[in-house]
C-alpha cells in the first residue's frame, strides 16, 4: 500500500512523515496486526525508540493511540538494504537484485524469523570469502549487526499461525506435477494440498488451472455437463450416521469382477470401494453386511430404485441393523446424487490411472479409494479421511512423526474435542458449503426450451465400455461440433 502526501503533510519534518507512514500502515492493516505481536523495520533510527518515549511533541500525541494499541518490535535496517519499501519511489537497478538459495533444514527456526527482503551486490562488509557477490542478511543480523553469511532466507507470507514458504520459479512446475501426477486432481484440491504443505506463490489458482489444462488424461475425461433439476442437500451430522450407497459398472476384468460397491458416508464424505462380480440381492447384502461388521451400523442408508437394493434381502439385512432404507424418486438419480458423484469420481480417477490396463481396474480399487480419502473434500476443507478416523493419515514422509501411543485420559479428551467441538464445526461448514452450492446452481440454471435448429449433444452409439478412453474423446468432439436438429 502507498498514498501521496497531503499538502500540509509535505511541510513535516523527516521523523514525522517517517512516523505518519508507520501510522497510516498500522490503520490501513489493523484486522492483520491488532493482537498479534510483529516486526516493523524502518530505515530511520529515533523511530525504533518511538514505545519508550515518555514526552512527544504535541503535533504527534494524538497518533500514540494507534501506536500503543499494536503489540510490536522496531527494529532499524540500513537504507542499503531496505530494498522492497524503497523500490515503490527508487529505480534500482537490475543488476542489484539477486535471489537466494533454498532454505536448509537447520535454518528452518531461523528462516521464520527473516525479513522478506532481496540482497543486493554491492554490499561489502560482511561478505563470505567464496561469493563476493552475495549477502544473506537475516532479521537476527539486521537488529544485532551480527555477521553469519550463511543464514538463507525466504520470501513467507503468514496464514493464520502457519507461515507459507513461496518457492522458486524454477521449482514450481515440478511441484505442480508431483500434486497433480497421482489422482489428477482440479484446481482446488491442488490449491489445497500444496497449503497443506505449507507452499504457496501469487496467482496459484491460475498456475493450477493451466497445469490441468496441459494434462492429457484430464482433457480427454474432464467434460463438463449441463442440466437442471431442483437442488436440495442432504446432510449428516457425525460420521458413519448416514451413508449413501450405489453401483459402477464396468467391463469384466481378469478376475471377473464386473462392478464396484460404492459406499459413501454422507458427513466427511468418506468412500469405500468394493470389486463385485455380480449385483445378485444376496452379494449386496452379504458385502454390506461386512462393511457395517467393521465400521458400526448406521442410522439412514440411501439408495436408488434398482433392484439390487430393493429386495427383501437387504431389507432382511437392515432390519435386523435397526437401519432406515431410503429410496431415491425413480429416474432421478440426483436423489442419491452424493454417491453417483462418488461414482463418477471414482471413474475418472480409474481412467486416469489405468493407462491401457482396463482389465486390471479391480487391482486400483484400493488405491483410489485412498486417493479419494486423502486429497481436501471442498464441503468441509478437511480430507475425509482425517474427520472419519479422527486423526491425520500417516504418509510415507511423516509416519515417524505421528504419536501412536494415548493414554486412556489423551483417548476421553481427543473425543470429547471432537464430539463437541469438530464435528459440530464441520456440520456448520457443511451446511454453509451446500447453502452456497445450491443457490449457485439455482442462479445459473433456468428452464431452456430448445427451438428448431438448435445445436445439441448426440449419443455415441459407437462406445464400448464405460473406461474407453474414446468415448470421452468422441463425447469432446461431438460437444463441440454438435448435430444439427431438423
Amino acid at each position: 500500500m502507498a498514498r501521496s502526501l497531503k499538502k500540509h503533510e509535505r511541510n513535516y519534518p523527516a521523523y514525522k512523515k517517517e512516523l505518519l507512514g508507520i501510522v497510516y500502515a498500522l490503520k490501513k492493516f489493523h484486522y492483520y496486526l491488532w493482537g498479534r505481536h510483529f516486526t516493523l523495520y524502518t530505515d530511520h533510527k529515533p523511530l525504533t525508540f518511538i514505545q519508550n518515549q515518555t514526552d512527544l511533541p504535541t503535533t504527534i500525541a494524538n497518533w500514540t493511540e494507534t501506536i500503543l494499541s499494536h503489540d510490536f518490535e522496531c527494529i532499524y535496517r540500513p537504507g542499503l538494504l531496505n530494498i522492497i519499501p524503497d523500490a515503490l519511489s527508487r529505480a534500482f537497478p537490475k543488476e542489484l537484485w539477486t535471489h537466494s538459495s533454498e532454505p536448509s533444514s537447520e535454518h528452518r527456526d531461523k528462516r521464520r524469523k527473516t525479513a522478506a527482503v532481496t540482497t543486493r551486490r554491492g554490499f561489502r562488509p560482511t561478505v563470505p570469502e567464496n561469493n563476493d557477490q552475495t549477502l544473506s542478511v537475516s532479521s537476527e543480523q539486521l537488529g544485532n549487526n551480527l555477521s553469519d553469511p550463511s543464514a538463507p532466507f525466504v520470501h513467507q507470507m503468514q496464514l493464520a499461525e502457519d507461515a507459507m514458504t513461496i518457492p522458486k520459479e524454477s521449482e514450481r512446475s515440478d511441484l505442480l506435477q508431483k500434486t497433480h501426477g497421482d489422482a489428477h486432481l482440479g484446481a482446488n484440491a491442488m490449491v489445497s494440498a500444496l497449503h497443506l504443505q505449507k507452499l504457496t506463490w501469487p496467482k496459484l489458482k491460475d498456475a493450477c488451472l493451466n497445469f490441468i489444462r496441459k494434462c492429457t488424461a484430464c482433457q480427454h475425461f474432464n467434460i463438463a455437463r449441463k442440466g437442471y433439476h431442483p437442488l436440495k442437500a442432504v446432510h449428516a451430522t457425525f460420521p458413519g450416521e448416514h451413508l449413501a450407497i450405489d453401483l459402477a459398472q464396468f467391463q469384466q476384468s481378469s478376475n471377473n469382477h464386473v462392478y464396484a460397491l460404492v459406499v459413501v458416508d454422507v458427513c466427511t464424505r468418506f468412500v469405500f470401494l468394493r470389486p463385485l462380480k455380480t449385483k445378485e440381492a444376496s452379494v449386496i447384502a452379504r458385502e454390506l453386511f461386512t462393511l457395517f461388521s467393521d465400521i458400526g451400523p448406521p442410522k439412514i442408508v440411501q439408495t436408488d430404485n434398482g433392484s439390487e437394493f430393493s429386495n427383501l434381502s437387504l431389507d432382511s439385512v437392515l432390519t435386523l441393523l435397526q437401519t432406515q432404507h431410503r429410496l431415491s424418486t425413480p429416474y432421478h438419480p440426483r436423489g442419491n446424487g452424493i454417491a453417483e458423484r462418488l461414482v463418477r469420481s471414482s471413474k475418472e480417477l480409474l481412467r486416469k490411472v489405468l493407462h491401457g490396463k482396463v482389465l486390471d481396474w479391480d487391482s486400483y480399487l484400493p488405491a483410489v479409494q485412498f486417493s479419494l480419502n486423502t486429497k481436501v473434500a471442498s464441503l468441509h476443507s478437511s480430507t475425509p479421511f482425517s474427520l472419519f478416523y479422527g486423526r491425520a493419515y500417516s504418509s510415507v514422509s511423516n509416519f515417524k512423526q505421528i504419536k501412536s501411543e494415548l493414554t486412556p485420559e489423551d483417548l476421553d479428551d481427543r473425543l470429547e474435542y471432537l464430539t463437541n467441538i469438530v464435528f459440530p464445526a464441520i456440520s456448520e461448514k457443511s451446511k454453509a458449503s451446500q447453502k452456497q452450492m445450491v443457490d449457485k446452481f439455482n442462479r445459473s440454471h433456468h428452464i431452456t426450451e430448445f427451438p428448431v435448429g438448435s445445436f445439441v449433444m448426440t449419443k455415441d452409439m459407437e462406445a464400448t465400455g464405460s473406461l474407453d478412453a474414446t468415448t470421452a474423446l468422441t463425447k469432446l468432439s461431438r460437444a463441440l461440433l454438435m448435430a444439427l436438429i431438423l
